[in-house]
């Protein structure tokens, strides 16, 4: 079954992150485009130290700081190497694994704060319309990454004030988010109702009124 995609909704531009998140993506880009170069020369081991060194550097800078929210954490999470994610299970090997993380900091909405459920909104529009191409593309892996990442990062940023269902709306995409694999890599089967999960917990809030 396809993903359709949604019309993104207008409203007021994405607040600034406290980190530069162009420079981590400038810098996750860089580290993949050499990487890839380096595996198609079937250097593997070289390509697993140049994803590795990548992720150990921007952890390194990222947990220096206690304060972190929004996309912040999320690129915390994945940069993690230390910690298994869901996005572990959804490819066949720990170098895909590494891969995967690096690419999915390039996904990251550049979101530290939300005020409004009309932004909520427009953060989730964002990601279907990248992700649902690339399901539909049979890029699965691809899909739920993006989505993953983005889930995250609204559940990572705080509300600035009240937003009428924010608990609500925050609470289904943990749910979705929280779900654990049993099984390292996981199946094509549960990967594919991995993806599901958080696009339907995606339209149950965007659903909500805004």
């Amino acid at each position: 079954m396809d993903m359709r995609q949604v019309t993104t909704p207008t409203g007021a531009p994405l607040p600034s992150s406290l980190h530069p998140l162009a420079a981590i993506k400038a810098a996750a880009l860089a580290a993949d485009a050499y990487a890839r170069t380096l595996r198609s020369e079937n250097r593997f081991d070289a390509t697993e130290s140049v994803y590795t060194t990548l992720h150990l550097a921007l952890h390194t800078i990222l947990i220096a700081d206690p304060n972190l929210r929004g996309w912040q954490r999320a690129a915390l999470l994945l940069t993690d190497l230390q910690s298994l994610i869901p996005l572990d299970a959804i490819v066949p090997s720990r170098l895909d694994s590494l891969e995967l993380r690096a690419v999915t900091l390039l996904d990251l909405p550049d979101l530290a704060a939300v005020h409004s459920m009309e932004e909520i909104h427009h953060v989730l529009a964002a990601a279907i319309n990248v992700g649902a191409p690339r399901y539909n593309a049979s890029n699965i892996a691809g899909c739920a990454a993006i989505y993953w990442a983005t889930a995250h990062s609204l559940l990572a940023a705080p509300a600035v004030r009240g937003i009428t269902n924010h608990a609500k709306a925050m609470g289904q995409l943990r749910t979705a988010v929280e779900r654990e694999f049993s099984d390292y890599p996981a199946s094509p089967q549960d990967v594919d109702a991995f993806t599901w999960a958080l696009r339907h917990a995606f339209d149950a809030v965007l659903a909500m009124p805004v």
